[in-house]
């Protein structure tokens, strides 16, 4: 098993994991910090690359995203940590687009807009 398409989770199994990035109990919190911090320059405006996350800005708070594809599967996980919220998608099949579903959901329940 790889970790490139090769790990196999459940949603309640990526939520656990998402909480203990809020602490320094699975990964040291200089870790952490290392990997939520922007490394790398990406070729879309305000989207920087920490270890293993894109890091951008919505609606003025830090938002860490990620996402991947393989043959059948699509996911994505988008984090706001300064709201403590996160969506996590997983879908069976490659032909849908995850890519705004997570703000559209963040504008419904942290924003009030619709």
């Amino acid at each position: 098993v790889l970790g490139d398409g090769g790990i196999y989770s459940s949603l309640a199994d990526l939520a656990k994991w998402d909480l203990s990035l809020y602490n320094d109990k699975l990964v040291s919190e200089p870790l952490l910090r290392a990997a939520f911090t922007p490394h790398v320059v990406t070729d879309q405006p305000g989207r920087s690359y920490g270890y293993g996350w894109f890091i951008s800005k919505y609606r003025g708070v830090k938002e860490l995203t990620h996402s991947g594809d393989t043959i059948g599967f699509r996911t994505r996980i988008t984090r706001l940590p300064e709201k403590h919220f996160t969506v996590i998608l997983l879908a069976n099949r490659t032909d849908v687009n995850l890519d705004e579903l997570p703000h559209r959901i963040a504008d419904i329940v942290l924003f009030g807009s619709k």
